[in-house]
């Protein structure tokens, strides 16, 4: 990511012209990443395939069917993520801190945790926290968002693209969701616009993207970058940034340089300015060029 990347993206954000999408990774160390979730719940219920221990929709499709009941675990895995805490969310260096003194009308997130919200709130802002309604189930899954009026920074939307541990059942964590969640999405134009309020869906075609806790890995990015946005297809005329871990393929770093110069061939083709980094690193460097403190 070169000076002009970034001379960019400051303008950006300073405008509000910028819509964030966060993963797990942006709550780490608060929260465990995926794979290190995965890891402890394959422990958990002496998961067979050693190989996937480390793919979290694998592990959770099966912990779902040895107990034979998904709502189960998802509220199993809801207690204990909420018994972990919260992060300082008043550190500007702490990706929800830094992002909620920006402003910006509309964030994405595919983490089920709410501290976007509680950061946002620390500010004095007025968030409006929505979770998609995927699976068809809950209450207001077909409630038309025509009361939510346009987003803005003052009341800005939070929207749970993957389900929220305010509602273990919206949660989208096994396998099966995953597969769920796609077909829906696929289904038609129409399907995308119940399951994702207009505000949002002009904030994701119209704003260039900020992707923050994420890895190529992640199952979760990828169908991001292969579903959700190329049924919005005019995301594509805007330039986007993710923050991506440095890969490290063979564990002694010697393809790094090969394998980065593939991975920013690969995003450059899909419009996406990758910064190798960590999230902490990244917020360090952001906080310093947009002077806050």
């Amino acid at each position: 990511m070169d000076d002009r990347a970034w001379d960019k993206l400051v303008t950006q954000l300073r405008n509000g012209d910028c819509t964030p999408f966060l993963g797990t990774g942006a709550c780490y160390p608060a929260l465990p990443a995926d794979g290190d979730l995965s890891a402890e719940w394959a422990d958990r219920y002496g998961y067979p395939f050693p190989e996937s221990a480390r793919d979290l929709p694998r592990v959770m499709q099966y912990a779902a069917t040895v107990e034979r009941d998904p709502i189960f675990v998802k509220g199993q895995v809801r207690e204990a993520l909420l018994a972990r805490g919260y992060p300082n969310l008043g550190d500007a260096t702490q990706a929800h801190g830094l992002l909620a003194r920006l402003p910006l009308a509309v964030y994405v997130t595919t983490s089920y945790d709410d501290f976007m919200v509680t950061a946002l709130r620390q500010e004095g802002r007025q968030p409006r926290a929505l979770v998609c309604p995927w699976d068809g189930q809950r209450p207001d899954a077909d409630a038309p968002d025509t009361e939510l009026g346009p987003a803005d920074p003052d009341r800005p939307v939070v929207f749970h693209l993957q389900g929220s541990l305010a509602e273990a059942r919206s949660m989208v964590l096994t396998e099966d969701d995953h597969l769920d969640f796609m077909a829906t999405l696929a289904e038609n134009r129409t399907t995308v616009s119940r399951m994702i309020p207009t505000s949002v869906i002009a904030a994701l075609k119209n704003r260039p993207l900020l992707f923050v806790g994420y890895s190529f890995e992640d199952w979760t990015f990828r169908m991001l970058l292969h579903g959700v946005l190329r049924t919005l297809a005019p995301v594509h005329l805007r330039r986007h940034v993710s923050v991506q871990l440095t890969p490290s393929p063979n564990g002694d770093g010697s393809l790094e340089t090969q394998v980065k110069a593939y991975f920013e061939r690969y995003f450059d083709e899909k419009h996406v300015t990758v910064f190798w980094g960590s999230t902490s690193e990244f917020c360090i460097r952001l906080m310093s060029l947009l002077a806050l403190t």
